[in-house]
């Protein structure tokens, strides 16, 4: 089969950053589905798992995401059968989802939306998963759940589906910033920059005039402390942020 991917961890712009690669096709396990991949997504994980390198004379797949058709499964399957659409995100201890064939325990996949392309799906299963554990298993929320969510990083990858997910299925008001200007700017209204936390956080910089951008480039996690304390007298009783 055909796959995508790398033998040394070399800046992307380098020609052998990525390779185009024949691999022999994978056998299921007994849990397994071998799944004809039509779509993949990229996700900045995949840039991490690249740049950790590989060791000397291998080649690694790397890609999460995936949405295909079973082609085969393994000798145990129960909740899938060759033909299935299907969609997920695969394991990090495993060959990735950058190949024309991919296996996968059936477990940690599911059935393909049917109003839904194969990319739109492949576009879905990790951001999706993070976003609903952070609600649901971290945070605690339910469906009844009232309050307000403030989603720093809204237009990204996780936040878009995190906006999604909450407005759907909570009774949460959701608020999202979608850049730093904007951000900046709901710290203005709600008079973040007041906090005594945050006047530390700029003191400590001891520079006069220093601008506010670099302010929270240098001390972000402070930052965020200063903005939590103060949005919790505001009224926001859980706060996401994503980069």
């Amino acid at each position: 089969m055909k796959a995508v991917g790398f033998q040394k961890s070399l800046p992307i712009t380098e020609r052998e950053s990525l390779l185009d690669i024949e691999l022999p096709d994978p056998v299921p396990e007994p849990r397994d589905l071998l799944v004809e991949v039509k779509a993949v997504s990229v996700n900045p994980v995949d840039t991490k798992m690249r740049m950790r390198g590989v060791p000397e004379g291998m080649t690694k797949v790397l890609g999460f995401d995936a949405a295909g058709v079973v082609k085969a499964v393994g000798k145990d399957v129960t909740l899938f059968k060759p033909g299935d659409e299907v969609f997920y995100a695969g394991s990090n201890i495993r060959p990735g989802t950058n190949a024309q064939l991919h296996c996968v325990d059936e477990r940690i996949v599911g059935t393909k939306p049917q109003q839904l392309s194969f990319a739109e799906a492949a576009a879905l299963p990790l951001t999706s998963i993070t976003a609903w554990e952070l609600l649901f298993d971290r945070f605690g929320v339910t469906r009844n759940t009232t309050g307000s969510l403030l989603v720093v990083g809204g237009a990204g990858g996780v936040g878009s589906m995190m906006i999604q997910i909450a407005r759907k299925l909570t009774h949460l008001t959701v608020i999202a910033t979608a850049s730093l200007l904007t951000l900046l700017g709901l710290f203005i209204r709600l008079r973040v920059l007041e906090s005594p936390l945050f006047a530390a956080v700029r003191d400590e910089r001891r520079v006069p005039g220093v601008p506010l951008v670099e302010v929270w480039r240098s001390h972000r996690r402070n930052v965020f402390l200063a903005m939590g304390a103060r949005l919790a007298e505001n009224g926001f009783f859980y706060i996401l942020t994503v980069w």
